[in-house]
């Protein structure tokens, strides 16, 4: 058995990534065992775990940390002193943050270069929490106020909404997330398949 301390997780590229104190862990397990390796380091009372990325506020300058199998990145997201991070999310090269800045609500979508050394940002005024996933190839699903969006992370181009789906179904709580090369929608339990046409 192995005991590991932590105050926070969040998982990456398959891989499960711990907060202990000043460090980021990756935890790696070997047959029955389980060990961590320090990936980062980071500051203890400043920095947030969420679904996919870490966030830190270094002296007011808001980091991301993204993780893979053998990198750790580290971004500026160029936020102004008066937005407030709600939540955040990161799969396959894009982030989303949902923001307050003085009680309006809106979102960032960030798409990443393949090698991380460059990023678009967009802004999109929707104050509904975060529901999204893409997968490897860039294809991404993105819900806002009960409609969803299908849009095409292509490199070195503008982000565009190419399909937009209104359905009932969305007016319920849901979630969304990949297996493989799929989409799959989560409702009432049940599984759904969303094909790329």
């Amino acid at each position: 058995n192995s005991t590991i301390a932590c105050q926070g997780f969040t998982v990456s590229d398959n891989n499960l990534y711990l907060k202990n104190n000043t460090n980021i862990h990756k935890l790696m397990i070997l047959g029955n065992n389980a060990a961590t390796v320090q990936v980062a380091q980071c500051t203890q009372n400043s920095t947030k775990i969420y679904d996919g990325c870490v966030i830190q506020n270094l002296l007011g300058t808001r980091f991301v940390s993204i993780f893979n199998d053998t990198n750790h990145y580290q971004i500026n997201l160029n936020l102004d002193l008066s937005v407030k991070i709600i939540d955040a999310k990161y799969k396959n090269r894009t982030l989303i943050l949902l923001l307050d800045q003085q009680g309006k609500r809106f979102k960032y979508l960030y798409r990443f270069a393949a090698d991380f050394s460059a990023h678009e940002k967009q802004t999109i005024d929707d104050a509904s929490e975060i529901v999204f996933t893409a997968l490897q190839n860039g294809t991404c699903l993105l819900s806002l106020t009960d409609e969803l969006y299908l849009f095409k992370n292509i490199p070195n181009s503008k982000i565009n909404i190419i399909n937009k789906s209104n359905d009932n179904l969305l007016k319920q709580d849901f979630s969304l997330t990949t297996d493989g090369d799929k989409i799959i929608l989560i409702l009432n339990d049940e599984l759904f398949h969303i094909s790329m046409k």
